[in-house]
């Protein structure tokens, strides 16, 4: 921080050549582009670093993230959220992370996904003492919570669909309910407005529902497909941004002779595998065992230096064991799912069928 500053002065008052701050970084970084400084708040630990160091270090970075989004966000909780989201669906789908801006590994990124629930964590714990920010807290508080009950109703043997809007919303908010439940699973804070019921709820969180938050990321997984999404959605310059659903799959998903779309993957013709809808399932099984290594790994309360990196190794090891095999049945292995082959598709068609 204190080299970027030094160098960010020089630059802007060299007498023959002055540059901007950003372009003389990157002359600096082996052309690496970059458009702002993320504050580690694991630093908060050292004595070196005072505190006032970091509190501007954080401002300088809430004001660049308004320039890039044309507008201060309301929450910046939310906004550190989407970014380790997409960031863990740009690893899931193994997708190059040195695309955008020349520079990166795998292990420095992961190492960045703490970083942001560490940011995302402090974010929180500011929040609860600001009477205005007390819905935004309790949004990301209870969302795990709000995801499970409604998993618990969708999966009741007396359930009846009346509408699809249940699982539809409870689908597409599974990612984020894990990353809320790991941040708060593992936060060693209780907060004055929680019963000791909730506190009990909460506790091992994730060992206790791991199962339905699979089937969450799992629905996910055919709910992209339905939507005819085969990324993560944010990478720069890709084509078919807006492909049809009818475009993204095989010949098996039409009713012979109509070409219509067929309501189900799992009918007659056609009958798919997991080997036939690996394309959709191993990214999400990949972000699935990301997700899992997260929940264990995670523990903010114990995140210094060594503790992060040590962390960070340990989700890059199971990313590379995922990426290193061939099949997806050694995948579903990693993940250690308690579900066989056939309810792993059958999950799959019910959020193929959220259209």
């Amino acid at each position: 921080y204190f080299c970027h500053k030094r160098k960010k002065k020089a630059d802007r008052n060299h007498p023959k050549a002055p540059k901007g701050e950003w372009e003389g970084a990157a002359l600096r970084n082996s052309r690496v582009s970059c458009n702002s400084i993320f504050p580690l708040v694991s630093s908060l630990k050292n004595s070196e670093v005072p505190l006032v160091v970091f509190e501007n270090s954080l401002a300088n970075y809430q004001s660049s993230i308004a320039n890039v989004v044309g507008a201060r966000p309301k929450s910046m909780v939310w906004t550190v959220l989407h970014d380790a989201r997409l960031l863990l669906l740009r690893i899931a789908y193994g997708e190059p992370l040195n695309a955008d801006c020349g520079g990166g590994s795998l292990l420095s990124n992961t190492s960045l996904i703490l970083q942001l629930l560490l940011m995302a964590e402090m974010f929180i714990k500011n929040s609860e003492l600001e009477a205005q920010s007390a819905g935004t807290v309790d949004h990301v508080r209870y969302l795990s919570a709000a995801f499970l009950s409604a998993m618990e109703i969708i999966e009741a043997e007396d359930y009846r669909v009346s509408s699809k809007s249940l699982m539809k919303n409870s689908t597409d908010a599974s990612l984020m309910a894990c990353m809320c439940c790991i941040i708060f699973n593992n936060m060693n804070v209780d907060s004055a407005s929680e019963t000791s019921g909730e506190k009990s709820f909460a506790k091992d969180l994730w060992k206790k529902y791991r199962n339905q938050f699979a089937h969450g990321i799992i629905r996910l997984a055919g709910r992209r497909k339905a939507q005819g999404i085969v990324n993560s959605g944010c990478i720069s310059g890709r084509s078919g941004r807006n492909r049809s659903r009818a475009n993204s799959l095989g010949e098996e998903d039409l009713d012979e002779g109509s070409g219509d779309i067929s309501t189900s993957i799992l009918g007659k013709r056609g009958q798919p595998t997991l080997e036939s809808e690996s394309g959709y399932l191993r990214p999400m099984l990949t972000l699935f065992v990301i997700l899992d290594q997260l929940s264990t790994a995670f523990t903010p309360d114990q995140m210094d230096d060594e503790k992060l990196s040590s962390s960070a190794e340990s989700i890059a090891a199971k990313i590379g064991l995922c990426r290193a095999t061939e099949s997806i049945y050694d995948v579903c292995g990693i993940a250690k799912l308690n579900m066989s082959h056939e309810q792993i598709l059958q999950k799959f068609e019910e959020g193929y069928n959220l259209v």
